[in-house]
């Protein structure tokens, strides 16, 4: 008897490993997908409210919420669609460049925030210091 006919008969009398994996394999791929979905909902929710924000303190125009999800959420399941990352490639560059835009404008601000202290600090702290210093001397204390 050779190995696959052993094989074979071992299959036949328990539980093939085969079958167990699929089960498992195939629940995986469930609960994936139930998780992506919640994370998708909150991600189109939190979306919308972000830009409702955007739009009422810009005063742009007042657009209730409620139509903000729903516009939201017809917008981006098209995206959903497609089928792997060789059909939203471009999705991918765009991402890229607005990381990258992002990081420019995160330094150039922090930039002139270090420039401001560091200029207020120089011409203003010594005014300060010479205006505290009167009036320490004024006061009756």
């Amino acid at each position: 008897m050779n190995i696959l006919q052993s094989l074979s008969s071992f299959c036949d009398n328990c539980v093939c490993f085969f079958d167990l994996s699929s089960f498992f394999v195939k629940s995986t791929v469930k609960v994936m997908n139930i998780a992506l979905f919640c994370a998708a909902v909150v991600s189109v929710l939190l979306l919308s409210e972000n830009l409702f924000n955007l739009m009422t303190n810009a005063g742009v125009f007042e657009l209730p919420a409620c139509y903000l999800i729903l516009i939201t959420g017809a917008t981006l399941t098209p995206l959903t669609w497609l089928r792997s990352p060789k059909d939203f490639w471009l999705s991918a560059v765009v991402a890229g460049f607005c990381t990258a835009v992002t990081a420019i404008l995160i330094i150039v601000g922090v930039a002139q925030v270090i420039i401001s202290a560091i200029c207020g600090f120089i011409f203003f702290g010594r005014i300060y210091s010479k205006t505290s210093s009167r009036r320490c001397a004024h006061s009756d204390i």
